[in-house]
């Protein structure tokens, strides 16, 4: 598993070329399971077998701040309230 979370990280940084990564894969000296999932780009397989979480959420939370009331909440804009252009002919 070692080798695999290794390569993996090695291909982050630096890609290699298509025709490369097949033999690289196979010279990694890992089982059988890991190998047909990298080999066939199974990512959701080789999460799985190394452990992986199957769904990852990213949110940011503000924790000092409070959310805003109705009443602080900006006017929205209509159409009609916004300023007609006018044009000057000359």
């Amino acid at each position: 598993m070692l080798n695999t979370i290794q390569f993996l990280q090695a291909l982050g940084s630096h890609p290699m070329p298509e025709g490369e990564y097949s033999e690289a894969v196979k010279a990694l000296g890992i089982k059988e399971p890991e190998l047909a999932a990298l080999l066939n780009r199974d990512h959701a397989a080789l999460a799985e077998l190394l452990g992986g979480r199957p769904n990852m959420f990213f949110g940011i939370m503000a924790p000092n701040e409070e959310p805003l009331d109705d009443e602080e909440l900006p006017p929205e804009e209509s159409p009609e309230d916004a300023p007609s252009q006018s044009v000057r002919l000359s």
